[in-house]
């Protein structure tokens, strides 16, 4: 036998009296067994006996557990146990199991001195003396907190990359969705006012028109949201009213909680202006008010309040002084504890069972409103709701603005325009817009054949209209072998992505002449004519 066990055997001294079982026949070899022990810092190493009481054990178990040596000795080995395992297990089977199978090995939660848990991994193996018989056991036990947080830290990355890479595929669906449905709006948005200019001004069709033109700007903006899902749309701020904002959401947002929720809108009195992009606004408002769906199953009340406020110091919020515009969205639900609150909008963090939801959502609105120059605040209790208050700082009313619709009276120009757009209807309604504006257009449903064109027509070309991803031959590429041809036209890129991600795509450089998609014919017409003047106010070679 090995004569690291002999403390478990009886021996005699060197007088030949007999020794105490545990007492050691060698005090050279007790005090290698010592050092032995010392010398494992990561591991707490016990000595059992028969029935699994510590008789011996290294200096690391108090590292590991708090415990000194002497007020181990005699402990159970179970000592050491969560008390949630050991109400799961017993701990004298598996004393008896180490003896049948030579080994008994576990992966478990213990508990030190001061309450707090390690994880640890363990081996238990009986000592038998020189007759067979079980002496007593060693008890290994490896403390491997570090590792398995690691570990599990790993894993909640490995699943959130693995969303992500979800998102992501979903993202490029959603965003190539967006973009051809945006050319189909220019469609729509160009018929529209086709037919509103050419009825009489007291005609009622004319509201109806109206009507259909603002629906496609409202599906735009839902495009829009899609597109800043799936590409990372970057803000287009401008000047809104807080209310306007608000009840233009109104009959979606009743659609979207259902019949059991009552729609509570108080609304304030005194106008309220904030830089804002309206579609993001949409994409805060859906996801708080989804949030308070959720924590009403079963119906209640949902309230959404717009305010104005003055703070004159900085608050514990980080708010600095000044004049502010306020929306408060209230709801009856569930509510959340501190513990949920402390981690509400971090991404990928959700309260819902898996495929019920991302964990963006929170995180999203946070983004946005920060985004704006922002601040948002939530107070909750369990049982008695949630409430979400979000401060913008409040800016100057804007200045009045025309309808957008095309003018019936067209401005006479000379100039040349080559359209090159593979959307049919897009590339009509562009056509038709600067036609009865008195310019000269061709057009073109590709690169090469706008090519084509530019190599056989032999009169100046003013102005290179041109969509920027197309099949065979995208617009920057299209526009760098026009310019061979007519090196003093202008270019005008039209896209249904954003600037942007245009620009961050690296398919044009910064500077670039850009009118996005969906666009009015009045909007068209401005920029046209920008661009134009632009190019003649550039110093001649």
């Amino acid at each position: 036998m090995n004569s690291l066990w002999r403390p478990w055997q009886k021996k005699q001294d060197r007088n030949g009296n007999p020794g105490l079982l545990g007492e050691p026949a060698n005090n050279r070899m007790e005090d290698q067994f010592r050092h032995i022990l010392e010398g494992i810092p990561d591991y707490a190493v016990f000595l059992l006996d028969g029935k699994g009481h510590i008789s011996r054990s290294s200096g690391s178990t108090e590292q590991f557990f708090g415990y000194t040596v002497e007020e181990l000795r005699g402990k159970h080995f179970s000592f050491l146990y969560s008390a949630e395992d050991l109400a799961n297990r017993t701990p004298n089977q598996e004393l008896q199991m180490a003896s049948a199978h030579g080994r008994l090995e576990d992966t478990t939660w213990r508990v030190r001195r001061d309450g707090s848990r390690l994880w640890t991994e363990s081996t238990l193996c009986p000592v038998r003396g020189e007759d067979g018989e079980i002496q007593g056991f060693t008890y290994v036990i490896r403390d491997v907190t570090e590792q398995k947080n690691k570990e599990q830290t790993l894993r909640q990355k490995e699943e959130e990359l693995a969303q992500a890479r979800k998102l992501e595929a979903l993202g490029r669906l959603v965003g190539g969705v967006a973009h051809d449905f945006n050319n189909f709006i220019t469609g729509i948005i160009g018929l529209a006012e086709e037919t509103h200019q050419s009825l009489g001004v007291g005609d009622p069709r004319r509201e109806d028109l109206e009507e259909i033109m603002k629906l496609a700007n409202r599906a735009s903006a839902l495009t829009g949201e899609l597109l800043a899902f799936g590409q990372k749309q970057a803000s287009s701020p401008q000047v809104e009213h807080l209310n306007a904002l608000v009840e233009g959401n109104k009959k979606f947002l009743l659609r979207l909680i259902g019949a059991d929720i009552d729609l509570q809108l108080t609304l304030d009195s005194q106008p309220g202006y904030l830089l804002m992009d309206p579609r993001q606004f949409d994409q805060i408002l859906v996801n708080l008010i989804m949030n308070a769906r959720d924590a009403m199953p079963k119906g209640g009340i949902l309230r959404l309040e717009t305010s104005r406020t003055k703070i004159t110091e900085t608050s514990s919020a980080g708010i600095s002084p000044g004049r502010y515009v306020v929306l408060q969205v209230s709801d009856t639900g569930s509510g959340m504890e501190k513990e949920v609150l402390e981690r509400l909008f971090e991404p990928f963090f959700s309260t819902k069972k898996q495929g019920k939801g991302t964990g963006l959502g929170l995180a999203t609105v946070y983004g946005i409103v920060k985004q704006h120059g922002g601040s948002i605040t939530v107070e909750s209790q369990p049982g008695k709701g949630s409430s979400f208050r979000i401060l913008w700082p409040e800016v100057a009313a804007p200045a009045l603005q025309g309808t957008g619709i095309l003018p019936s009276t067209p401005t006479v120009h000379t100039e040349t325009i080559l359209v090159v757009e593979d959307e049919d209807a897009v590339r009509w309604i562009a056509q038709r817009a600067l036609e009865k504006n008195g310019y000269r257009v061709l057009t073109a449903a590709s690169g090469p054949a706008a090519l084509k064109i530019a190599r056989e027509f032999h009169e100046p070309i003013h102005l290179l209209l041109t969509d920027v991803v197309m099949p065979e031959l995208n617009g920057r590429v299209l526009a760098e072998q026009f310019k061979f041809h007519f090196p003093k036209a202008a270019v005008l890129y039209m896209s249904a992505y954003s600037e942007d991600i245009i620009h961050q795509r690296g398919i044009l450089g910064p500077g670039f002449n850009f009118i996005k998609k969906p666009f009015t014919q009045g909007t068209l017409l401005l920029k046209v004519s920008v661009v134009l003047e632009k190019r003649q106010e550039r110093p001649k070679p």
